[in-house]
């Protein structure tokens, strides 16, 4: 049975797949230094959200065990 904590860890897997993807494109066409700060805060972002979306799957596992 799908419960909400599901639902988020999908939505927090494509956000980060979508952090990346605008990280590797450089859709604000940034250069030099602006580039470096533009990508440096998506990988503090991405990191952030694996964070969390590892903390929902050990919920995840707890509450699969009771």
């Amino acid at each position: 049975m799908t419960n909400s904590l599901d639902l988020w860890i999908v939505q927090l897997d494509g956000l980060i797949k979508h952090a990346l993807r605008m990280r590797d494109d450089n859709v604000m066409k940034y250069r030099g230094k602006e580039k470096k700060a533009f990508e440096m805060g998506l990988n503090m972002q991405v990191l952030l959200m694996r964070a969390m979306l590892d903390d929902m799957i050990k919920e995840k596992e707890v509450v699969g065990d009771e």
